[in-house]
């Protein structure tokens, strides 16, 4: 997860309202009886986007919208309104659309319950909105309106909603025109017919009309009755249908009611059962909510009526079902039947809400032992939020004082198991939605409970349960519930241990990130010892329940198991004395047991890893020592008899780890607590792996235990281990070659020379020793360095540094290619690393000031690399370099040349070394300094082809001079000029003319130069020095053209003759070879030749139609050789004659 800015909320307010009603202006202040030109549809359609991304942008947060809402919303409503009385039938067009849109939006957004308080309701609305929505849209096309084309289905559901609101109005449907009532009911049902949002509203528009006292509900019930008994494939109304009569049902009044309550109960009987596999979730909800309503409507009259403590029937058969639906294969079905349950229960006798109660906690019971099975989690949710909505209703204090107690009690023993709910299926995980639920029953219990309801027993156990699963749940979701009802109990009951300071650490954003969760929280919790043996079971793990399958290290995400291993490293640190010999003790006794389960294997040796950790904490380093020799024999001994080792990687990740925290700290610790022999065994499985986080886990081990012991046998092992057949384990023996520790304390000093000279060939790419995977030869770098670094003081170095400095910079021109792309960034990338940290070490002693130029040079031409990755490697490793030169006294000075390139680069706040335009814009002026231009200069002619038209290699050569002062020194970067820059690609064209991975982007960039019109100005004199170089460009361009076959470099070739045509007393000689390329021997170059030519005859100024006409009609692909010859030539001279006509 994310950890930038986590720790603070998205929004807090809705800041954007001046922003907001400007942009609505720009769509409702507009003549909407025109038609918007393409500019002004681009600006409205911009516009419509910004509004509509400003309130995505609240769709978390929605409520923040609540203060400004009729501000926002007003201005389109009136629009709407006016557009709706001026256009009347013929309402519609793009511009009503985008106003109904944003309107929808806020819909959306903040919900049409909010929205449609701010609608404009007077009955004049009413009538133009039923003549408006009741025009048939299936009518022929010349006399449909514009409301009902595809394109209008926002703004049908706006109008739907806002006569729904009309129909709202206080006054007697009679007094209207004749016809109305038919036309709403008829409108009603024939947009219930459309899918979509239209369905929604004509649901509203219905359920608002049904719910009059003045309208027969009959009708509607008719309707449903109808549809329920009508074949499968014509119940597309049922939903709606069924929508507007729940409406009916929460707004209309009792007495309107209860005349249709029979039919109502044998409606109920016609829907589907809640658990046929057929029916989806919305009908099943549809179906509880029904049933809930009808009963209390029951209730409500019964309680009127007798005020008795009997219970009609109907009711009692509709708790049941209702009690069934809390086991619904979905949460939506099983949260409106919690909900009417609670609302029942308010109104039943408490003692038949006491049984209701009894029912659901006997279910939730059996829920928690049924175990990891989905219907088991259903249950259990079902039952939770059943709980929760009877406690945030207060019905727990319908019941007697005892029975309460008991009560709370049972729900406090199912709640706390709930919270450890959590289970991996074949598929994925189960039991989120339970322990959500389960911190929703506690959020209530502590809302309406007084805090004598709980004995400090249960409150300790509460806080512990709560604390644990706000710091150490997988979800955040469960996290952030949990903290809430913390936060709730501690507000108002006040009885748990330090409940402010622990809120302060378990608040909602600190909790909304998983590892400041489990490193942060957890471990500024467990500073309280109220909490810290609670907090470190749960890391080591409850043994699995029916109710969960292992927390902490037990888990089943190895990435929970990870970090409850480092959480519980840092309470140890914090309780050592306590805790580490313990806590070691029963993990080393758990190896033996649990060798047989991967899962738990893995998470006992992660324990065991940091446990081992901690032992730096105890006051007795004898202690100490000897706890982590009890960890590391313990590691040792699974090898060989434990499979998994050799068979899992997170297995042996985890065992190389324990293993490098177990390693004594001196050699005298060694020989005293008798290091297991077999300890390299485990070290030398990681070579038969092929994850490099294995590798990388078994070169810590090596280089902890060799810091200890003599390792020369060990040493030659992985020098055989080399000239292997096998790459993994090249891979992952010259990595733990790079790790050993080569000091003189146990005799390892004396195969230091060997791993050097072995190392050397290793990495080189050519020889019968070099490394057989590009994977071995960055390890092989990077070891390299790694030795150089540690042991740079070696009295034999001398005689093998300049090998080992030559073969570490050969790495700058890894260009290594496989299926898998530029592979041989990876050595690129090791090598910056590498001499970011030996320039340093090395300078001015071991590395002179020449060669040091030559590797920033090469540096220096990796900050223009077309990879991301490589060139922030590369502006990464020079800013260090530049942090040393800048702070030391005179030792680094000069290393980095151009000091004001590097520190206005070291200026910067925010520096985008993977922004190829903002790299090259702050490197090239590095051209300057003689001692990087060539390499530099082609590593920019390399990036070209990443470059857009307006390249910033192309601005920066606009920005030089063109000539330099006659005065000028060669060296002096004042003096560096355009003329300068073509004379190192000249020098470049002809070191590089074989290679095309240079020479194709070399021509590229020529006509680059010149489309730009960077060259003009060194044409511009025919004797001069710049005509001179130009010609000697054009003249590589063209060499062996007849001859080559490549077919990217002869249209780069041709590409610079064409541009190269407008430049004074250069374009004569370009436009006499034209005819090598008119006439070539591939038909495809001459006929794109043709094409490329006749655009730029405007450029060169010939008005000549014949040639136009000779170059854009002749078929050049189809010509013979002879004829392609003959007029190549001809057009060659009209050409020439052109461009000299052009220079005079």
């Amino acid at each position: 997860m994310s950890t930038g800015d986590d720790d603070a909320p998205a929004q807090t307010a809705f800041a954007r309202t001046d922003e907001f009603l400007r942009d609505v202006a720009r769509l409702t202040d507009l003549d909407f009886g025109s038609e918007a030109s393409r500019e002004e549809e681009r600006e409205e359609q911009a516009a419509l986007g910004q509004l509509c991304t400003v309130l995505d942008d609240y769709q978390e947060q929605s409520y923040l919208l609540d203060p400004s809402l009729e501000t926002l919303v007003s201005p389109l409503l009136a629009s709407l309104r006016e557009q709706v009385r001026r256009q009347g039938s013929q309402l519609g067009g793009k511009r009503v659309e985008r106003v109904a849109k944003i309107l929808y939006w806020f819909t959306k957004v903040r919900g049409p319950k909010t929205i449609v308080r701010f609608f404009p309701h007077e009955v004049t609305d009413l009538a133009v909105l039923v003549q408006l929505l009741s025009a048939d849209p299936d009518a022929p096309s010349t006399s449909s309106t514009p409301l009902h084309s595809s394109t209008s289905w926002e703004l049908r559901y706006i109008l739907l909603l806002w006569l729904s609101v009309c129909i709202r109005l206080p006054f007697t449907l009679s007094r209207l025109s004749p016809g109305t009532t038919d036309a709403i009911e008829a409108l009603g049902l024939k947009w219930l017919e459309r899918s979509g949002k239209e369905a929604d509203g004509a649901a509203e528009v219905l359920g608002r009309y049904f719910a009059r006292n003045d309208v027969d509900v009959a009708r509607l019930l008719g309707w449903c009755e109808d549809a329920l008994q009508s074949s499968p494939e014509k119940q597309k109304t049922v939903y709606p249908l069924l929508t507007a009569l729940l409406l009916v049902l929460s707004t209309a009044s009792p007495a309107h009611l209860l005349p249709h309550f029979p039919r109502l109960y044998a409606l109920l009987a016609l829907m589907p059962a809640p658990d046929d596999g057929r029916v989806g979730a919305n009908l099943a909800r549809c179906r509880a909510k029904f049933a809930g309503r009808i009963a209390m409507l029951r209730l409500q009259v019964e309680t009127k009526d007798s005020g008795g403590e009997d219970v009609p029937e109907e009711v009692e058969v509709i708790v049941g079902e209702l009690i069934e639906g809390l086991a619904h294969p979905d949460s939506i079905p099983r949260y409106s039947s919690a909900k009417y349950l609670a609302r029942l229960s308010l109104l039943l006798p408490p003692s038949f809400a006491s049984q209701i109660l009894d029912a659901i906690l006997t279910s939730f019971e059996e829920a928690l032992a049924e175990g990891s099975t989905a219907r088991g989690e259903g249950r259990a949710q079902g039952a939770c939020l059943a709980v929760g909505e009877m406690a945030r209703r207060s019905v727990l204090n319908r019941l007697e004082t005892e029975e309460r107690d008991e009560v709370v009690k049972r729900i406090l023993d199912c709640t706390l198991q709930a919270l450890n709910y959590d289970h991996l299926t074949a598929l994925h995980s189960i039991g989120t939605s339970v322990r959500d639920s389960a911190s929703y029953v506690l959020w209530s219990l502590s809302r309406t409970l007084p805090s004598s309801s709980l004995s400090a027993d249960q409150a300790q156990q509460l806080a512990e349960r709560l604390v644990c699963t706000a710091c150490l749940d997988r979800e955040v979701s469960v996290r952030r519930a949990a903290s809430a009802a913390w936060q709730e109990a501690v507000g108002r009951w006040g009885i748990f241990p330090h409940g402010i300071s622990v809120l302060r650490l378990v608040d909602f954003f600190t909790v909304s990130v998983r590892h400041r969760a489990f490193l942060q929280a957890a471990v500024g919790v467990a500073t309280y010892h109220e909490y810290r043996p609670a907090l470190v079971s749960h890391l080591l793990g409850r043994p699995a329940s029916s109710s969960s399958s292992g927390t902490g290290i037990t888990h089943y995400d190895a990435e929970i198991r990870s970090l409850s291993a480092q959480a519980l490293e840092a309470v140890v640190e914090g309780a050592a004395d306590e805790l580490a010999e313990r806590l070691i003790e029963e993990q080393v006794k758990k190896l033996e047991e649990v060798k047989k389960n991967v899962g738990r294997l893995h998470g006992v040796l992660l324990s065991l890893a940091h446990l081992a950790k901690a032992t730096h904490a105890l006051p007795s380093s004898r202690q100490a020592e000897e706890l982590k020799a009890l960890v590391c024999e313990a590691v040792c001994n699974l090898h060989p008899s434990t499979r998994s080792l050799k068979s899992n990687q997170l297995v042996l990740s985890a065992a190389l780890s324990a293993l490098a925290s177990s390693a004594p700290d001196s050699a005298i610790d060694a020989t005293s607590l008798h290091l297991p022999p077999n300890w390299f065994d485990i070290v030398h499985l990681a070579c038969d792996r092929s994850e490099q986080d294995v590798h990388d886990k078994a070169g810590e081990a090596i280089a902890a235990v060799s810091k200890a012991i003599d390792c020369r046998q060990q040493v030659d092992s992985l020098l055989a281990d080399l000239d292997s057949r096998s790459g993994t384990r090249q891979q992952a023996a010259v990595l733990l070659l790079g790790q050993i520790d080569y000091s003189a304390a146990h005799a390892n000093d004396e195969k230091l020379a060997t791993v050097r000279r072995r190392l050397v060939d290793f990495v080189q790419r050519d020889g019968l020793r070099k490394a057989t995977t590009i994977e071995g030869r960055r390890n092989g770098v990077d070891a390299l360095a790694a030795i150089l670094l540690r042991h740079g003081d070696a009295e034999d170095l001398a005689s093998l540094l300049d090998p080992v400095l030559s073969a570490l910079q050969l790495g700058f021109t890894d260009y290594t290619s496989d299926q898998r792309g530029d592979v041989g960034s990876w050595v690129r990338i090791s090598t910056l690393n590498a001499w970011a940290s030996l320039i340093p070490s090395f300078y001015p002693s071991r590395l002179d000031r020449q060669m040091a130029d030559q590797l920033v040079s090469k540096m220096v031409k990796l900050c223009l690399e077309r990879l991301d990755n490589v060139r922030e490697a590369a502006g990464t490793a020079l800013l260090s370099l530049w942090r040393w030169q800048s702070g030391t006294d005179g030792e680094g000075a000069g290393v980095l040349r151009g000091e004001e390139v590097w520190r206005a680069i070291a200026a910067e706040e925010r520096r985008n070394w993977r922004d190829l335009d903002w790299s090259s814009e702050r490197i090239l002026p590095l051209l300057r300094v003689v001692e990087y231009r060539a390499d530099l200069l082609e590593g920019a002619v390399l990036s070209m082809s990443q470059f857009s038209s307006s390249t910033a290699f192309v601005d920066f050569c606009l920005s030089l001079p063109a000539l330099p002062p006659a005065s000028a020194e060669f060296d002096d970067p004042a003096s560096y000029s355009l003329l300068s820059l073509l004379s190192s690609l000249l020098v470049l064209g002809k070191t590089h003319f074989s290679s095309n991975r240079i020479f194709v982007p070399l021509l590229s960039t020529l006509a680059s130069l010149a489309e730009a019109g960077c060259l003009d100005e060194v044409a511009a004199e025919e004797a001069g020095e710049g005509g001179k170089v130009l010609r000697d460009l054009v003249g590589v361009a063209f060499n062996g053209v007849g001859k080559m076959k490549s077919s990217a470099r002869l249209t780069g070739a041709m590409k610079v003759v064409i541009a190269f045509l407008p430049l004074p007393h250069v374009g004569p000689t370009v436009a006499a070879r034209l005819h090598l390329f008119l006439a070539h021997p591939q038909a495809w170059l001459r006929q794109q030749t043709a094409d490329e030519l006749f655009g730029a005859l405007a450029a060169i100024g010939s008005e000549d139609e014949e040639l136009s006409a000779m170059l854009a009609e002749t078929s050049w692909a189809s010509l013979s050789q002879d004829k392609a010859t003959e007029k190549g030539r001809a057009i060659g001279e009209q050409v020439k004659a052109a461009v000299e006509l052009l220079g005079a």
